[in-house]
């Protein structure tokens, strides 16, 4: 239900951005209702929470149905009055719950944390940030890593690799943004030894290549090499606008037919993102490319780290609903110092930690306390 819902709310921003309003004040009209849209997919995942621990959610029930029935006729206020009903229920039900079970678990909170802590974890590579998601990531599911740019994105989904390679996995970088000789030069600076890091350049050839033949094969399997070996190829598809996910998932299957990798860092999904979609059509489109490419390596048991840019707030992008877990990076600047920050945003199915805690890029890795 919170996945339908969301692809909903991202439909209707689609909507939104694609068809000029008639006036301001429809816009902002049509934000408010998106805005609250999503505080009703945040309903849905609080109400299942208290559900699971076998609190009564007729009450809080009651209100979401009423807040949907009002968004579905647009009457704004009427939603307003019903989600915050709804926000009181389930605040009063979390704090009577908290109560019940202070000191002296029930049998299904037992059950749960026991359930949680048997759930075999891998680390990211960062002990720090593993402690926040609960004790790692769960191995064979997709994570998304946000930020902006300098945030250390690409250095800590990197970081994810080098711990499979030192405990003998096989990884692979799926390069789309930047070339792999420019990730490798930008790491010069670091002194981080990542040469023996299996690549797989998205570009040149991202566009959906036509024909058939051995040909085809050659040309895809050609664009992995490890990353200490990366050279300039000249002009790539990304920057014609040329990227599809399709493809780059054609090029995943001839990879990973001869090497079992068990680590995946997909960065990034931006550009695919911004260049790949400009109709309603076409934003359909993606949403089942990102859907396939992520099903598809959690089938063949690959744990995936995807980095994205942070997209609008009020929109519910497919890599955010689709991931089981996101960590956002930030960044803030202090006289001639950037900080850095990391943030555990939501773990489905485990306890996390989400405060935000400061964490450092030197050469002998990511410290996070």
């Amino acid at each position: 239900l919170e996945i339908d819902l969301g692809l909903t709310i991202s439909r209707e921003a689609d909507r939104s951005a694609l068809s000029p309003s008639a006036h301001p004040l429809v816009e902002a009209e049509r934000q408010r209702l998106l805005a609250r849209s999503i505080d009703i997919v945040r309903l849905v995942t609080d109400i299942n929470y208290l559900a699971a621990l076998g609190v009564n959610v007729t009450r809080v029930q009651a209100e979401l149905d009423r807040a949907r029935e009002a968004l579905r006729e647009e009457r704004s206020e009427a939603l307003s009055i019903h989600i915050g009903l709804a926000r009181a229920i389930i605040q009063e039900a979390t704090i009577a719950q908290r109560e019940s079970t202070a000191g002296v678990p029930s049998e299904r909170v037992a059950r749960a944390d026991a359930g949680t802590a048997s759930i075999p974890r891998i680390s990211i590579g960062v002990p720090g940030l593993d402690r926040m998601m609960g004790g790692g990531l769960v191995p064979g599911r997709p994570y998304l890593l946000t930020g902006g740019p300098g945030t250390g994105k690409t250095l800590l989904g990197l970081t994810f690799l080098l711990e499979g390679l030192r405990r003998g996995e096989e990884v692979l970088l799926v390069a789309v943004d930047e070339p792999p000789v420019e990730i490798l030069e930008n790491l010069r600076s670091t002194g981080w030894d990542v040469s023996k890091v299996q690549t797989l350049d998205a570009n040149p050839g991202t566009r959906l290549i036509k024909g058939k033949g051995d040909g085809r094969s050659m040309r895809l399997i050609a664009d992995m090499e490890p990353l200490g070996e990366a050279s300039d190829r000249g002009p790539r598809a990304v920057d014609n606008g040329e990227v599809s996910l399709q493809s780059i998932q054609m090029k995943l299957k001839h990879a990973m037919t001869p090497r079992p990798f068990s680590r995946v860092l997909f960065d990034s999904i931006t550009t695919v993102r911004r260049l790949s979609a400009r109709t309603v059509g076409e934003l359909q489109i993606r949403r089942a490319e990102v859907q396939s490419l992520l099903r598809f390596l959690s089938e063949r048991g690959v744990t995936t780290l995807v980095t994205a840019m942070p997209a609008d707030p009020l929109i519910l992008t497919p890599e955010e609903i689709l991931t089981r877990g996101e960590v956002l990076l930030t960044r803030k600047w202090v006289g001639d110092h950037a900080l850095r920050y990391a943030r555990v945003v939501r773990m489905r199915g485990s306890d996390h930690d989400p405060e935000q805690h400061p964490f450092a890029i030197t050469s002998n890795g990511i410290f996070l306390e």
